[in-house]
């Protein structure tokens, strides 16, 4: 009876010190992710990645590190490093593709917003691959920058608002007639700084013509050309 009894203390005893391990090593591992949390709100990215990495080298599984180390990589402008880490959160947990989808629009919006249109279009692009449901958000987005763009020619925003524009319609192609509304305004107005400028040197101005067309539906303006001074 005796030795019953200890063979079920034993077992008992080694239970709890599984349970202990186990409990301490999980507690361990989440101490890392928040404090890579952290670094990263404190912005301190090297940080943040060198606890991140040391994360999934003991637990490879982890998505959430993944996928935080994605940010880190996003943040600092390596695309290459965010769009592995991103995949393999995604592999291991589909729910974060959602995270992942505004991760990449932000960063194009970002991106946006400092003039950088072609790192913008590659991140909007990656985040609709991720989030779908994005493509009239992004869609506004690009239009808005584009009629900011458009605001600034002459002479160099031409051709980034032509681009912003096709972005933009199409992601959303009920933006066509508004984007060729903007576009004619431009067209008019170019045109009338033009004719002034000519009847005041008596010679051609140098004009450089952009195509801008409007959708097939009610309201469409049709076919016309934008004139920009260069």
């Amino acid at each position: 009876m005796q030795l019953k009894n200890r063979i079920i203390c034993a077992l008992v005893l080694g239970l709890c010190l599984v349970f202990v391990s186990s409990a301490s090593a999980f507690s361990l591992f989440n101490r890392d992710v928040s404090k890579a949390k952290k670094f990263i709100k404190a912005g301190m990215y090297p940080q943040a990645m060198a606890v991140l990495e040391k994360r999934i080298n003991e637990e490879p599984d982890d998505a959430e590190a993944h996928f935080l180390l994605g940010r880190c990589y996003i943040l600092t402008g390596n695309l290459s490093g965010a769009d592995a880490r991103f995949k393999s959160a995604v592999r291991l947990d589909a729910d974060y593709g959602f995270k992942i989808g505004g991760e990449y629009k932000r960063a194009g919006s970002d991106a946006l917003a400092r003039g950088d249109i072609d790192r913008a279009l590659r991140l909007f692009s990656k985040a609709l691959t991720y989030q779908p449901g994005l493509r009239k958000e992004v869609a506004k987005k690009c239009f808005q920058a584009g009629v900011a763009a458009l605001a600034r020619v002459p002479p160099e925003d031409g051709e980034a608002a032509r681009r912003l524009f096709s972005v933009a319609c199409d992601y959303d192609p009920s933006l066509k007639d508004a984007a060729a509304k903007k576009s004619y305004e431009k067209f008019k107005s170019l045109l009338k700084m033009a004719t002034a400028q000519n009847d005041d040197s008596g010679r051609s101005g140098n004009l450089h013509e952009s195509v801008w067309f409007s959708g097939p539906g009610k309201g469409s303006i049709g076919q016309f050309t934008v004139l920009t001074m260069c």
